[in-house]
Formats: C-alpha cells, sequence, structure tokens
C-alpha cells in the first residue's frame, strides 16, 4: 500500500470503530436462556459424548457428536455448542448473529493461549463485534466435572456469563480493503 491507501485504510478502520460504538451504544446487549438448558442438552447430547467431560483427549468423540470425522479443537466444540443452542432457541439473541470466538488470553508468564474470549457478530453489521468481559479458561474448562449433556450446558452456561460486561469492539477493513 502506497502511503495514501494506508492512511485511507486507517481512517476506515476509525470509522468502523466509530460506527461500531454508536450501534453498541444503541441497545443492551442481553443473553438469557430461553428454555429449560437441561433439558435442551439432554436431547442434544446423545452419541459419543454421554459419558465423557470436555476434555482435550475426548475431543474425538465430542466432534463426533457434531458430525466431525476427524478431531476439532475444544474452542471448535464448544462453538458448535453455541451454535445449536442458538439455531434450538435456547439462547436469546439480542438481534440476528452469531456467538463465536473472538479473542484469546494470554499466560503472563508462558505466552501461550490460555483462555478464549467470545463475541457476538450481529447480522446487520460488518462493523460491530459485541466482545465478552471476560474470557474462558481452558485450565478451568479441565476441571469441570460435568459430563455429556451436562457439558454442553455448562458451556453455554459459562459464555453467557462472560457477556455480563459486554464491550464494543470492531472488525478490521480487510486488508485488501479499497476506499
Amino acid at each position: 500500500m502506497d502511503a495514501e491507501e494506508l492512511r485511507a485504510y486507517y481512517a476506515e478502520n476509525d470509522r468502523r470503530r466509530q460506527r461500531a460504538k454508536e450501534l453498541f451504544d444503541e441497545r443492551p446487549w442481553l443473553f438469557p436462556l430461553a428454555g429449560p438448558l437441561e433439558t435442551w442438552s439432554e436431547r442434544t447430547i446423545t452419541g459419543p459424548a454421554t459419558t465423557l467431560p470436555l476434555r482435550e483427549q475426548h475431543r474425538g468423540a465430542w466432534s463426533a457428536e457434531f458430525g466431525f470425522a476427524s478431531a476439532i479443537g475444544l474452542t471448535g466444540i464448544m462453538g458448535q455448542i453455541l451454535d445449536r443452542a442458538a439455531a434450538d432457541g435456547i439462547i436469546t439473541l439480542p438481534e440476528p448473529g452469531r456467538i463465536d470466538s473472538a479473542y484469546s488470553t494470554r499466560h503472563e508468564y508462558y505466552e501461550t493461549t490460555d483462555g478464549i474470549g467470545y463475541g457476538f457478530y450481529p447480522a446487520r453489521t460488518d462493523e460491530l463485534i459485541v466482545y465478552s468481559g471476560s474470557a474462558v479458561k481452558f485450565e478451568d474448562i479441565e476441571h469441570w466435572p460435568e459430563v455429556g449433556p451436562a457439558a454442553a450446558a455448562r458451556v453455554v452456561r459459562t459464555v453467557l456469563a462472560t457477556f455480563d460486561t459486554p464491550r464494543p469492539g470492531f472488525r478490521q477493513a480487510p486488508s485488501n480493503w479499497r476506499g
């Protein structure tokens, strides 16, 4: 990018940041449950993960639960649980959109990824991301005692709880953006 394109790119990101803040300030960002979570999870988790906790060593069974032939990561599995809960109407989204991973946290000494933060991506805009106020730590997940359906319910409850203090964020212009 030449200097003029670079200035235009940063100006577009500033516009996106400001627009995202305006959209965020329009409403409260609440994500209540719309039905009995345990009943939903018992109807949903009925296959290979029924008796397993959500752990790294059980990724294969949890992945198969959602139709994947090979194992996906815990973050992907949690995303599948959230997608299914939203599609089934268990999570009430504040407007059409999707809850997905949005950021990660780093261990303060080892500089490794130690948690995943979520965001709500409203369908009506390509600017706003509603970030959760905190991340879900991988170490905590490894100690959850729940198995199968109860573990899926724990995912939904835990992720929704991280949105207790949402904050605005914005999607940067893509690197190939041209004004």
